[in-house]
């Protein structure tokens, strides 16, 4: 049987197809088998796709923790629209991340090529320290920084999580004192965002590149990675201290958010709250809250949603946000709160880590004593 010209042709352009998938592929065979060599002519180092580069931003001596936070959060903003921005910068697999109170970028890349990746992070370590963001990008950037603090401080009511977060950030203004770091942190909300000019955000990142304070903070395995001529590098630097008050009770709005009743333990940074039979009692760092029925809490108290919180090198927090049964009075649940708080598994987290608790409770339930 003879072949028409159709599919003569169709043939013929399979085959081609074929032949160039397979040159495409030899070439990037070849690639991946191509170390990276050094200035010496020997292997780079080859870290890991997951390894972060971290980028930090040191404190400006002229400006409030509050304006480099709004303006980090900013850049962070402008900075992961650029790495979608591209064919090429979506090949490379950019992950960014803001850490440590707003004080530094952690920047992946996924690529197990060793040469392209250490060419991804060229790219984005040169436009953190170099690149250019023009107005437009900047409204965005502000943009998104806007809706990410309005989701924190008002956030739906059917967001468990969310609403323990919001109601958290307003005890910890009544926790940290007025001036301190953390209290200018946890005060932000949009209307910063919608007084910051491009003008101003430029001055602050010209200013930050012109006088070193964004810098590299590379690991062992990176530093051969990188030309670091004229690039300074520094390590981690601490948030200065943000003084407290002293624990006790406090009346506060969570119920805005659905939490009638909070507490708060200062527990030490980095230690392994899940050894208490608390965590896993009451679902601990999950989204949901845990009905007051499982976990054996008065039946006024109609969820709990646990959680832990650290706020990097600052403090660290292990909470407890209670809902109000909406057919309990405020006198029994107030009461209830009260019996809680000597619950055997949390009296242990107390006297193990916590000494004294932060409980807050709404105002209602001084109107019912």
């Amino acid at each position: 049987m003879s072949s028409s010209p159709a599919s003569t042709r169709n043939a013929g352009a399979v085959r081609d197809r074929l032949r160039t998938g397979f040159v495409l592929l030899s070439v990037v065979l070849i690639g991946l088998a191509v170390p990276i060599r050094g200035s010496e002519g020997q292997p780079r180092p080859t870290p890991a796709p997951s390894e972060a580069l971290i980028v930090r931003m040191a404190p400006s001596p002229e400006m409030s923790i509050r304006a480099q936070t709004v303006n980090a959060e900013v850049l962070y903003n402008a900075l992961n629209r650029w790495t979608w921005s591209s064919t090429r910068r979506l090949a490379c697999g950019f992950d960014v991340l803001l850490r440590e109170n707003n004080r530094a970028f952690y920047l992946t890349t996924s690529p197990y090529n060793p040469a392209r990746r250490a060419e991804c992070w060229d790219q984005i370590v040169d436009f953190v320290l170099r690149g250019t963001i023009d107005e437009q990008e900047f409204i965005v950037a502000r943009s998104k920084a806007a809706e990410f603090i309005a989701s924190l401080v008002n956030p739906h009511l059917r967001d468990l999580y969310g609403a323990s977060q919001a109601a958290r950030r307003l005890a910890f203004l009544l926790i940290y004192k007025p001036g301190s770091p953390l209290h200018e942190i946890y005060s932000i909300d949009e209307t910063d965002y919608a007084k910051l000019t491009f003008g101003q955000f430029n001055q602050w990142l010209e200013e930050s590149r012109r006088d070193g304070r964004l810098t590299i903070d590379p690991a062992p395995r990176q530093l051969d990675i990188f030309d670091l001529a004229g690039i300074t590098t520094n390590p981690a630097s601490d948030l200065p201290p943000s003084a407290r008050v002293p624990a006790g009770t406090f009346s506060f709005d969570g119920e805005r958010f659905g939490v009638a009743a909070l507490v708060l333990l200062k527990v030490p940074i980095g230690h392994n709250l899940r050894q208490f039979p608390i965590w896993n009692r009451f679902s601990c760092n999950l989204s949901e809250s845990v009905p007051s029925d499982r976990v054996g809490a008065p039946a006024s108290i109609a969820s709990i949603h646990c959680s832990s919180y650290s706020i990097s090198d600052a403090d660290a927090w292990f909470s407890l946000a209670l809902r109000k049964d909406e057919d309990a009075e405020y006198g029994e649940f107030c009461r209830d709160v009260d019996s809680f708080l000597h619950d055997p598994d949390l009296l242990t987290v107390i006297r193990d880590l916590a000494r004294e608790p932060y409980v807050f409770l709404s105002p209602r339930c001084e109107e019912a004593r």
